[in-house]
């Protein structure tokens, strides 16, 4: 006997396919972050709502299938059979999309079962089916429905497992996450319709015609939609709330454990006082510091370590932080006989929400400094002899940065490296001089390749330079101007006239041999 189907309720069938496996896909990601009760109870509303969301599916999908004059009623009993199943199906495919470490064999066997739960579940609801008809069923589409169940189940554990980071929020992986949900509520439908193509209908000779009165089955299946999106949507938005819960809690924990960190670990001496002036707490440095256990030195506190001024001191700088005001002072300590420390506090008011509750007092062991600082002063004429001998290094390595070299007979090099500021370039003047009397030099090259700036002051000191060595009766090679160099020079003005210009060292060089060689020529020739 042939049947056909309302296809506005095949229709609402896969929507809510849809949304079902969506849930499916974000309860994984909450079983998979959630712990201890959270997570049971996550595991046992998440069966509750997926199993029901399959199991309205395959619902509708059965009130969507009509018999040509044979009217089908439901017992109730299997029906509610039917949803138990599918909800321990769910339960079982939640648990294993939640195991921290998947692996291949949670697909195997989870998938099978899951499956099978679900075809179950098709079939208790199928054989709930009350009706004037004998229901037989077609074994290879039988088997058809059951391995689909099986696939479908596979693939949404497998995509299950994508999609349970919270790290896949981003744009990209919603969209996925959606594609997904599409996919695996078309894999379920297709299970549903294939195990209903396998039914088999044989009206019974006696079957009553179907009244024309009967109550349409439309309005049930409504109700079942939305009950069952009210549901699937209390689930998901109790997700969201719960993701986001979870997550300001984790960057509370996160924010506590960097603050204790950062207390315990710090390499100064940290003390929390309350406004009563009694210690809260102190971390690792402080009891290292003043060889104290920390449990010992939260009983005794600081105040028995010091001398009597210290203890004045020290409280009376504790009361001012105490009024708001950030404390700076020097504290000697005795943690131990013959052995003093010197520290150097520093008390900051605790504010928690504009209201000073408490003070940190925070330590820094200054004593091999102040050691360090004794020392100096008793070896000070050492010092001051250091001290000169460093200046005069430093004289040396000032003349040094300006070499002039010999590269030719009476032929001198002065390279210039790095910025040339208006006391260098005096120095180089005079260097430079000295030199040129000294080897009765007759041309001087000064390479200009390493410097990146020429202002006004040293523009001129360079041609003051140039005229300086002209009147010593030797010629000036200028070699390596940068494009930035030569742009700054045209700016400033800067008369070169007397300068012989090349591109670079050698040229320079070259130029200044043959002119040394022209030199004797040109004598012999006036001769």
């Amino acid at each position: 006997m042939a049947g056909y189907y309302d296809l506005r309720l095949v229709a609402l069938s896969y929507i809510v396919a849809t949304i079902a496996s969506y849930t499916a896909l974000d309860l994984a990601g909450r079983l998979t972050s959630a712990r201890g009760t959270a997570r049971r109870l996550w595991l046992a509303g998440g069966a509750f709502s997926m199993g029901l969301g399959i199991w309205a599916m395959h619902f509708i999908g059965m009130l969507a299938f009509r018999l040509d004059t044979v009217p089908i009623e439901y017992d109730v009993s299997l029906v509610v059979i039917s949803l138990i199943v599918v909800i321990f199906a769910s339960a079982g495919a939640l648990y294993t999309m939640s195991q921290p470490q998947p692996r291949w064999q949670h697909l195997a066997i989870g998938g099978p079962l899951v499956g099978s739960g679900i075809a179950a579940m098709h079939y208790i609801g199928m054989a709930a089916m009350e009706m004037n008809a004998t229901l037989s069923y077609n074994i290879g589409l039988v088997i058809l429905s059951v391995a689909i169940a099986v696939g479908a189940s596979i693939a949404a554990l497998w995509l299950a497992f994508q999609f349970r980071s919270d790290t896949t929020l981003n744009s990209r992986g919603q969209l996925l996450k959606f594609a997904s949900a599409f996919i695996m509520g078309f894999a379920i439908v297709g299970m549903h319709y294939t195990g209903m193509a396998a039914a088999r209908f044989m009206p019974h000779g006696d079957a009553p015609p179907l009244a024309s009165g009967s109550m349409s089955t439309l309005p049930l299946a409504l109700a079942i939609v939305c009950g069952t999106l009210v549901i699937l949507g209390f689930t998901l938005i109790s997700s969201l709330f719960d993701r986001r819960f979870t997550a300001q809690g984790q960057a509370l924990a996160d924010s506590a454990a960097r603050y204790q960190s950062l207390l315990h670990y710090h390499s100064d001496a940290v003390l929390e006082y309350d406004l009563s002036g009694n210690l809260l707490d102190a971390n690792l440095a402080a009891g290292r510091m003043l060889r104290r256990d920390v449990a010992a030195l939260r009983r005794d506190g600081l105040v028995p370590l010091l001398t009597p001024d210290g203890g004045a001191c020290f409280l009376r700088h504790l009361r001012g932080a105490i009024d708001g005001e950030l404390q700076e002072y020097d504290l000697a300590l005795t943690p131990a006989p013959n052995k003093q420390t010197l520290l150097h506090m520093r008390n900051v008011p605790l504010v928690i929400k504009g209201q000073i509750v408490g003070v940190f007092a925070i330590g820094t062991d200054i004593t091999d400094r102040a050691r360090a600082l004794e020392a100096l002063q008793r070896n000070k004429s050492e010092l001051q002899a250091m001290v000169e001998q460093q200046q005069h290094l430093l004289e040396t390595i000032q003349q040094l940065s300006m070499p002039v070299l010999p590269v030719h007979d009476r032929v001198l090099l002065m390279p210039l490296i790095g910025n040339i500021t208006g006391e260098r370039s005096q120095q180089m003047m005079s260097t430079l001089l000295q030199n040129v009397e000294q080897q009765r030099a007759q041309t001087v090259i000064i390479d200009i390749t390493g410097v990146s700036l020429i202002d006004t002051l040293v523009a001129g000191n360079l041609i003051q330079t140039v005229r300086a060595v002209s009147l010593l009766g030797a010629e000036t090679v200028l070699v390596g101007i940068t494009p930035e160099v030569a742009q700054t020079l045209v700016q400033l003005g800067v008369d070169l006239s007397q300068i012989a210009i090349r591109s670079n060292l050698e040229a320079g060089v070259a130029y200044a041999i043959a002119s040394r060689a022209r030199q004797p020529a040109s004598k012999a020739l006036g001769m």
